[in-house]
């Protein structure tokens, strides 16, 4: 993403997406911007964000 312009994002500021029935490790959440005001907005969704594990349906 970085050779496209985008500023550089290290994994630890990914949201790891895991399984709901094994835990297993699914893919990474990750925003690529070009402007750092959108990585202020990121930072706070991962300091805030909770891990979900299922949908409440009812």
């Amino acid at each position: 993403m970085a050779s496209l312009g985008y500023m550089d994002v290290e994994t630890h500021q990914m949201k790891l997406v895991r399984s709901d029935e094994k835990n297993l490790p699914l893919y990474y959440l990750a925003l690529f911007s070009r402007h750092s005001t959108a990585y202020q907005f990121w930072y706070e969704v991962l300091k805030y964000g909770t891990d979900q594990q299922s949908f409440n349906w009812g």
